[in-house]
């Protein structure tokens, strides 16, 4: 019975019926070794059909992110290269049967390899053209540039903390790391697509 209802019944405020109850409640969970037993899983081979609803079932096991090798992301790129980016592009990425595609021409390059279209080349190719973009976006900012010795994002530790400040989603992951594949992105994913005509300032982002 809901303790709204409960305080009417017998007169009492809310207060005063949750205080008893959680005193009842503390009291019984005191007690549980004796009166709660730990139920025992039905088995599945359990003969008695009535209580086959309660046998035990595993629950479902959040699967991991797959961790790429070096030498796998290596082979994907230079299967991307090989296979002209450039038929298989979209308005808005690539076309259909284009991971499909990918897959199948993996174990020519990195021969017993298993990786599949869906999930594995599918986010992998999707992580690498969101970082290309971001950067892009970034190193045509006034005050930003490109260390292409390093392959990364070359700015002042104060410029950067404003940009972070405010375009914490863009530019998250992207501070201080290495990027080896950039210029192969950018022939994969297209020309330079930023024009300066949006840019900011240190000004402007403060």
């Amino acid at each position: 019975m809901k303790q709204r209802r409960t305080k009417f019944k017998f007169y009492r405020s809310t207060e005063t019926v949750s205080r008893h109850f959680n005193a009842v409640l503390q009291a019984v969970l005191r007690l549980h070794r004796m009166l709660l037993e730990t139920p025992i899983p039905v088995p599945a081979d359990y003969q008695d059909n009535r209580w086959n609803w309660f046998q035990w079932r595993e629950g479902p096991t959040k699967q991991k992110r797959r961790t790429w090798k070096k030498t796998e992301e290596d082979a994907l790129m230079k299967c991307m290269l090989n296979e002209a980016a450039e038929m298989w592009k979209a308005e808005n990425g690539f076309k259909m049967g284009y991971f499909t595609h990918l897959e199948k021409e993996f174990p020519k390059v990195l021969p017993g390899c298993t990786l599949k279209a869906n999930p594995h080349i599918d986010s992998k190719v999707r992580y690498w053209k969101s970082c290309w973009a971001r950067i892009v976006d970034i190193t045509n900012l006034s005050g930003f540039g490109w260390d292409n010795v390093n392959k990364r994002i070359d700015v002042e530790q104060e410029v950067w903390d404003a940009y972070e400040k405010a375009h914490s989603q863009k530019a998250k992951g992207l501070y201080g790391k290495s990027f080896p594949y950039f210029d192969d992105w950018c022939v994969i994913f297209g020309k330079d697509r930023a024009t300066g005509a949006a840019a900011e300032d240190y000004d402007e982002m403060a």
